[in-house]
């Protein structure tokens, strides 16, 4: 996952190849974009969702748990994996 994403940054996608190159299908689709929302809720010790839940972070992390709940159910790898946390 990657986070502080800012598409207009110079080096960004050739950053993003480099990271699929290196870590095929390993990688969610999903970008928690840079957003003052995660500062603020960083300070004031709460979710994002509490600080503001229509902020590009908190549409970003929704996606991402989209994104994982859609993986976790399709990939049986990455269920045994998960399983092994449930207890921790």
């Amino acid at each position: 996952m990657l986070s502080f994403w800012d598409k207009r940054g110079a080096v960004n996608e050739a950053f993003l190849r480099e990271i699929h190159k290196s870590f095929p299908d390993k990688i969610f689709e999903s970008k928690i974009r840079r957003d003052m929302t995660v500062s603020r809720a960083v300070l004031k010790g709460k979710t994002v969702f509490d600080v503001d839940n229509e902020s590009h972070a908190s549409l970003d992390y929704q996606f991402l748990a989209k994104e994982f709940l859609k993986r976790s159910s399709t990939n049986h790898n990455f269920k045994a994996v998960c399983m092994g946390f449930e207890n921790v």
